[in-house]
């Protein structure tokens, strides 16, 4: 069930600092009440380095955000991202027990359930698991499995850790500022979930091939050139040869004169 009421997002970053309370309707529709912007300070690459200054600075944008919305901001959801964050993929497998009923949300969540129990180091912790596509009876590529019939249900999923002492170190600052942490959300997957339509076709194949797109990225380098030696009569080595010029050369001189190398004549 989506979340209806008054909630705040807390967006740590190395350059800044936003902080933003919303109100979700029972529609789905969400109504901004106010946001607070404010530099961001004690944060080296998406980390804290000085717990104070970044304290201040999300106290800063919390109250930014309070007098904007005129509301109490108690405890938010806070983004978060840095090089410590890494991700894995696994697989969930459960047995449907009763072949005469459909697949239900109770299965999905113990598929979902079988996914999260992953062997991680003691020095991270779990932020995420986003399913990215399930498996019916060996059909492959289903998108919703509720309402199917199936014997066997499999989930590939997308599991997102990041390093314990980042983290708590972010906490910490946060909870110093006066606001508890609902919950940490990776900001990629947050920007990923405001700009993307989820009923879109290809974000569904992104989600379920993310690799898929990487030979399609775009370089502006186009590898080393395919002949390296240098050219006949040049003097430097790994020179482009010279372009010959498209004019035809004068069948004579003029007496007095040096023959023309391509260039017009004054």
């Amino acid at each position: 069930m989506k979340r209806t009421g008054t909630f705040a997002a807390i967006d740590v970053g190395t350059t800044k600092v936003c902080t933003i309370v919303g109100d979700m309707m029972h529609d789905g529709e969400m109504r901004i009440l106010g946001v607070g912007v404010t530099p961001s300070a004690g944060m080296s690459r998406g980390m804290v380095e000085n717990i104070h200054r970044a304290t201040e600075a999300i106290k800063s944008s919390v109250e930014k955000a309070e007098r904007a919305s005129g509301t109490r901001i108690l405890s938010a959801y806070v983004g978060i991202a840095g090089a410590h964050i890494n991700a894995m993929n696994n697989r969930g497998v459960v047995a449907i027990p009763n072949r005469t009923r459909p697949i239900s949300e109770d299965d999905v969540a113990r598929a979902i359930d079988a996914a999260r129990t992953i062997a991680i180091p003691t020095s991270r912790q779990l932020l995420h698991v986003v399913p990215r596509f399930y498996i019916v009876d060996g059909h492959d590529n289903v998108s919703d499995p509720l309402g199917m019939y199936g014997q066997r249900l499999d989930v590939e999923t997308h599991i997102v850790t990041g390093a314990l002492a980042p983290i708590q170190n972010l906490e910490k600052c946060v909870e110093r500022a006066g606001v508890q942490v609902d919950e940490l959300v990776v900001q990629p997957l947050a920007s990923a979930e405001a700009v993307l339509e989820e009923a879109s076709d290809a974000f569904q194949r992104v989600r379920a091939r993310p690799a898929a797109l990487a030979p399609c990225r775009p370089s502006r380098w186009r590898g080393p050139r395919r002949h390296s030696a240098p050219a006949a009569g040049s003097s430097r080595s790994g020179s482009r040869p010279r372009r010959r010029s498209s004019r035809p050369a004068p069948s004579s001189a003029a007496p007095g004169c040096r023959p023309s190398r391509g260039r017009p004549a004054r």
